[in-house]
């Protein structure tokens, strides 16, 4: 169907070659009927009507000039070899214009929609449905965002606290699932935790997840979430979370930078510095990993071997998936060494 599909495009443009060559109008005419052509040509599904094409023929005045008529001709001849290719042409081989125009402007409108219970949602925080299913939540007016799997909707509550998990004051919203574990209680598994602090630090059970308008996101995430399992509810709560909504959760993290996009990676504003720290792990080779091969999710991309008590300054950070990485640099000659496991680092200074 495309060979023949293309053997019609060609009859056309020579006809049409031929037609432009006796014609005794101007060059910028000549564009103007090419241009109409292949307007026609793209309207696969929209066949001119018979009745239409003797009726522009009948309403041409006599008194019109023999170069008017030759012209009119010419976009008569081409107008029917035009029809004859479109009836020839699949419906599903071709796709007009028109129809793309739609299509994505249609995909844009409909790339997420209000959630569906924003009963759930504390103030401070929302949440859009996209276009996929996937929900997004963000917090603070919107200075951190995200995702979770279609199977959370309407399984999930977010309320706020002023008082973070490390006991200072700011900003903190939990996520907990929307199942209480005994029925008729008011107990909610909390599933993770949002915070903002002045401070960025690691540990075994709080990561850097962003950072925005003066301060670090971090997240807490609990692995010893005690489920009821004699009630059926919080036997599916918890095997959506293991099967479905942590691993989507641990890549979809973003903050707001200053320019007002929303990256995975941040800045670290102190430019820290500090120090390559194998340790006890020195028969394991250490490197820079690229930031695309990390935000993909593949198989990471060493950019460069790294050795203990390299000096490094630290300028850019990344969360993915349990692992901390930082953007470093050479502090004696400037290499750019990529960005390289938190856990192989050191900044005895202002983070850690």
């Amino acid at each position: 169907m495309k060979r023949k599909t293309i053997a019609y495009l060609a009859a056309v443009s020579v006809l049409a070659a031929m037609f432009t060559g006796c014609s005794s109008s101007s060059g910028k005419t000549e564009q103007k009927d090419d241009k109409e052509a292949e307007i026609i040509l793209t309207a696969a599904d929209e066949p001119v009507a018979e009745g239409n094409k003797e009726e522009t023929t009948e309403q041409i005045p006599e008194e019109e000039t023999k170069a008017e008529e030759t012209q009119a001709a010419e976009a008569k001849e081409t107008e029917a070899l035009t029809q004859a290719v479109t009836e020839n042409v699949s419906s599903g081989d071709t796709e007009t214009k028109e129809n793309v125009k739609s299509d994505s402007t249609e995909s844009d409108t409909a790339s997420s929609k209000p959630y569906e219970y924003p009963e759930d949602i504390c103030e401070g925080a929302a949440v859009v449905e996209n276009s996929d299913g996937s929900l997004t939540l963000t917090v603070d007016n919107g200075e951190l965002s995200v995702d979770f799997p279609p199977e959370w909707k309407n399984h999930f509550v977010v309320t706020h606290s002023d008082t973070n998990p490390d006991g200072k004051s700011g900003n903190n919203y939990f996520v907990s699932s929307k199942t209480p574990t005994v029925e008729g209680g008011n107990y909610h598994v909390t599933i993770l935790s949002l915070f903002k602090n002045d401070r960025f630090y690691v540990n075994a059970g709080v990561h850097p997840i962003g950072y925005s308008n003066g301060g670090y996101w971090h997240l807490y995430m609990r692995t010893d979430d005690v489920w009821n399992h004699e009630n059926p509810k919080q036997v599916e709560e918890e095997n959506i979370v293991y099967e479905k909504l942590r691993d989507f959760v641990l890549k979809s993290f973003r903050s707001r930078r200053d320019s007002g996009e929303m990256t995975r990676e941040f800045p670290i504003p102190e430019k820290a510095f500090g120090h390559v720290s194998i340790g006890v792990n020195s028969d394991k080779p250490y490197c820079g990993y690229s930031l695309e091969s990390i935000l993909s999710g593949g198989e990471l991309e060493n950019v460069w071997d790294v050795e203990d008590g390299w000096h490094v300054t630290a300028t850019d950070a990344v969360y993915d998936c349990y692992n901390t990485y930082i953007n470093c640099y050479d502090t004696d000659d400037g290499d750019k060494y990529g960005w390289i496991s938190f856990w192989n680092l050191a900044f005895p200074d202002n983070i850690g």
